[in-house]
């Protein structure tokens, strides 16, 4: 019975070291298109017709980001900009994308 509870214990260990992730291993990654944006270029899109969304940013291959801290100036419908963003693992009321926090943000 020890025996099984000793794999048990470190089957869990590596299901809780596995889960933690960066952004890269997530399958986000920092695409640009030009060189004024050495970062992630995305499009601000309004969601808010969607139950619980707001504005989500639209990314080249078609995913979506859920920023916790996006400006109040930027939030217009087609907005291109240029972001660096941190991944947080946080549960959302929007079904739609991933949360993040936006390190640094500007219009292209």
């Amino acid at each position: 019975m020890i025996k099984y509870s000793f794999y048990i214990f470190i089957f869990i260990l590596c299901l809780m070291f596995s889960s933690c992730c960066s952004q890269r291993q997530s399958g986000i990654s920092n695409e640009t298109q030009n060189n004024n944006c050495d970062k992630t270029i995305a499009i601000v899109r309004d969601y808010r017709d969607l139950d619980g969304c707001k504005y989500l940013l639209e990314l080249k291959d078609g995913r979506f980001l859920n920023p916790t801290n996006l400006d109040s100036n930027l939030r217009k419908d087609g907005t291109k900009i240029c972001i660096d963003f941190i991944l947080q693992r946080i549960p959302s009321v929007c079904m739609k994308g991933e949360v993040v926090e936006l390190k640094s943000i500007s219009v292209l």
